[in-house]
């Protein structure tokens, strides 16, 4: 997945959305113009005489990607089932973390190696010092969740629901909490 970064909240989109909301959103700059966008933002390879404009294009592809969500024509929710949660649970945790600082997580592998487990750390809300300096609140719980446990994650980077088992998972602006 990709994470756009427009407001401090990092917004996922899936490589097929990237690839049509770029050509879409960004078509008035040419087509070699949007071909070496892409590929700088999906490959880090950059084109050449084209490097100098890539924070330009990118802060464009940004504003003009907002303005789109803001007006309801894109919606950047999400639903995976087993296998696709299973692959893009990462990106949406890594996402949440950075954007609200609600969370810490770590993967690793079972003793076996036959399953990976996502232990996520819970943390209070930030302070006001917490928040000037971009730190972490104190850890009040953790989750352990095995990867191949995963059944579902659905939404957007900011707010989704992640079924694991027959429990399900909250992850929203105020917080984590457990459904079920």
């Amino acid at each position: 997945m990709m994470a756009c970064n427009p407001s401090g909240k990092a917004i996922l989109l899936t490589q097929h959305d990237f690839a049509t909301l770029s050509t879409e959103l960004l078509n008035d700059l040419g087509p070699l113009d949007v071909a070496s966008f892409k590929m700088a933002a999906t490959q880090s390879v950059g084109i050449g005489s084209a490097k100098e404009n890539y924070k330009k294009w990118e802060a464009l592809f940004c504003e003009r990607l907002l303005k789109e969500i803001r007006e309801n024509r894109f919606i950047p929710s999400y639903d995976f089932e087993k296998g696709e949660a299973q692959v893009y649970i990462e990106d949406f945790l890594e996402s949440y973390r950075c954007s609200y600082l609600h969370i810490n997580y770590a993967v690793g592998n079972m003793h076996d190696r036959a399953d990976e487990i996502i232990n996520i750390s819970l943390r209070e809300k930030q302070s006001v010092l917490n928040k000037l300096f971009r730190r972490y609140g104190t850890t009040y719980a953790e989750i352990n969740i095995l990867k191949s446990e995963i059944r579902r994650l659905q939404g957007t980077s900011l707010d989704f629901l992640v079924e694991v088992g027959s429990s399900e998972y909250r992850f929203g602006p105020d917080g984590v909490s457990q459904i079920g």
